[in-house]
């Protein structure tokens, strides 16, 4: 009779302990599809980053001998090359003042835009998968 009541006093110290070992396991499981997730949103970040600094290198290359080109143009039907050069500076300096005026709108909102998805997309399409579970 000892015995017996001994194993049924240790059976729920078992049951706790298994309780805190699948708690312990849950809980690393969820930290490792965490960093799993960080490492995923950060490498998609990283190659749009790349992807857009190779594309602005490329464009600012295009940019330059467009203006060099437009500058010459200019220049020769005016007769001052010069002249060419100021009108096209005034044109990129007209440019860039459009950009800063304009900057929260081309840029902080669509980066936002643009890199939400990147960091919630997979939280987001669990959650609609879920709804779609209990409907």
């Amino acid at each position: 009779m000892y015995m017996k009541h001994n194993k049924e006093e240790r059976r729920p110290i078992r049951n706790f302990e298994n309780l805190t070992d699948s708690a312990k396991e849950y809980l690393d499981m969820r930290i490792d599809s965490f960093k799993l997730r960080v490492v995923e949103s950060l490498s998609k970040l990283f190659s749009k980053i790349l992807y857009v600094l190779i594309l602005i290198i490329i464009l600012a290359i295009a940019v330059a001998f467009t203006a060099s080109a437009l500058s010459i143009y200019i220049g020769r039907l005016l007769n001052s090359e010069a002249l060419g050069s100021i009108i096209t500076a005034g044109g990129f300096i007209l440019l860039a003042t459009i950009v800063i005026l304009k900057r929260k709108t081309l840029f902080t909102d669509s980066m936002v835009k643009m890199f939400i998805p990147l960091f919630f997309e997979n939280e987001n399409t669990t959650k609609r998968e879920n709804k779609e579970e209990q409907v």
